[in-house]
């Protein structure tokens, strides 16, 4: 009979994880060992899958799908394994045989399927606690600690007593001075010349006598200033005037009969003319009555055909025709 795994109540927090608590595991899906395992979940299997007893799928969803989608999964006889078997489109269904006769009585069916292994029993009793071990080997020293504070320091002794002074030698003899020589007397200084007199300033000639300025008349008094008047009323807005007529409107594109064009035209596209069968022509080009291009009906391009005294001024790429000859201008 199959091992179970033997983990419930043994791995708690603060309990021993032994090795065979891992060990079962490796021994069951290494094969080393039979142990039953029940996956609550999904299983996803990358690789090959082999199963040496029984095999068993249950809670499947009931297929309502139609009948030509359907594959079965066989078991190929020589190497037992499992494939996907798709059937072809079902064909419709043809007519009744005739009933055949009654066959012998088939073979006893297989032997189902053991059933599930009953839950495992209760946890045994804890045994008794084993003798106490040998003592173990001394550790290692410890770290050594930090280094303690550093004492205070001592009292300074006394200072001992200051040394004598030695004696100063003597200051040598300061040589004597030189005399100073005589001053001179100062010179006496001259007497000053008397200033001469101050000359008389000659009279300014009198300033002749202003006229008269004339009096200024007194300025009349302003005018009070009018109160200003009121300001009219709008007058009535004007009728509306007449709408002019609308003009005739231009000509729209793609456009289909006779336009006559007398300034320029651009065409940024491709222009395409139809040509009506027993009309006229359908595309001319003039300058005043010459028709200096045009295509008939026909389909035939026509230039206009000048005189041949004609003698255009000759430029490169230029054609034209006389009623004899046509010209190609070229280097």
């Amino acid at each position: 009979m199959a091992k179970e795994f033997q983990y419930i109540g043994q791995i708690t927090t603060g309990q021993t994880i032994e090795a065979w608590h891992v060990s079962q595991s490796v021994e069951a899906f290494t094969g080393a060992e039979d142990y039953d395992v029940v996956i609550s979940g999904s299983l996803t299997v990358t690789g090959s899958l082999k199963n040496s007893g029984s095999f068993e799928l249950s809670g499947l969803e009931t297929y309502s799908g139609p009948e030509g989608s359907i594959s079965n999964v066989v078991i190929e006889a020589s190497t037992g394994q499992l494939k996907k078997y798709s059937l072809g489109t079902v064909g419709p269904q043809g007519p009744t045989g005739t009933t055949g006769p009654e066959g012998p009585q088939g073979a006893q069916g297989i032997i189902g399927i053991q059933g599930i292994t009953g839950a495992q029993g209760a946890t045994g009793v804890q045994g008794s606690n084993g003798p106490v071990g040998p003592t173990g080997l001394t550790g290692t020293q410890g770290p050594t600690g930090p280094q303690g504070t550093t004492g205070a320091q001592g009292t300074t002794g006394p200072i001992g007593p200051q040394g004598t002074e030695g004696s100063q030698g003597s200051t040598g003899v300061q040589g004597t001075e030189g005399p100073q020589g005589i001053t001179g007397p100062q010179g006496s200084t001259g007497t000053q010349g008397p200033v001469g007199n101050v000359g008389p300033t000659g009279p300014i000639g009198p300033t002749g006598a202003q006229g008269f300025t004339g009096a200024i008349g007194p300025q009349g008094t302003t005018g009070v200033q009018g109160a200003e008047g009121r300001q009219g009323n709008t007058g009535p807005i004007g009728p509306q005037g007449t709408t002019g007529d609308i003009g005739p409107q231009g000509l729209s594109f793609p456009y289909t009969g006779s336009a006559e064009i007398t300034g320029s035209l651009g065409v940024t596209g491709s222009v395409e003319f139809n040509i009506q069968v027993g009309g006229t022509d359908f595309f001319i080009i003039k300058s005043g009555s010459i028709e200096n291009f045009k295509v008939n009906t026909e389909g035939v391009t026509q230039f206009f055909s000048y005189a041949n005294d004609y003698e255009p001024t000759a430029v490169l790429g230029g054609l034209y025709f006389t009623s004899a000859s046509a010209y190609i201008g070229l280097e």
